[in-house]
């Protein structure tokens, strides 16, 4: 199964959830930067920079590769995904922006990343 959404919004939030999101959005950039395979492969990362390079602008995540860096992390997503799928693609936004600096004049407007999550059937 995939899942996306691009869907921002909701109720008011309290400074305490405030700090919350942001440090869930965090361990998502972490997520991207970090994660590597035995053979020290860092995929999400690495895929993430080529198939912007492409214009291709998505990144898919395994679940199970979120909920072995962080379970916690995985089951937030799981459970509330339009709370927690948009800072996950912030995150993959700005490690884009990162990864890919310094990027052509015309091109300096970083791309929205949409995540498509996967999971095995």
């Amino acid at each position: 199964a995939v899942v996306s959404t691009q869907s921002t919004g909701g109720a008011p939030i309290s400074g305490d959830d405030e700090l919350n999101l942001l440090n869930m959005q965090r361990l998502f950039r972490d997520f991207i930067r970090e994660f590597h395979d035995v053979n020290n492969i860092y995929q999400y990362r690495d895929e993430l920079k080529r198939q912007y390079i492409l214009g291709e602008y998505n990144l898919t995540v395994s679940l199970s590769d979120l909920s072995s860096f962080n379970e916690v992390l995985a089951d937030k997503l799981i459970k509330s995904p339009t709370t927690y799928l948009p800072l996950f693609e912030t995150a993959a936004k700005e490690v884009a922006d990162e990864l890919t600096r310094p990027r052509p004049e015309e091109e300096e407007e970083v791309q929205d990343i949409p995540v498509l999550l996967s999971s095995p059937q």
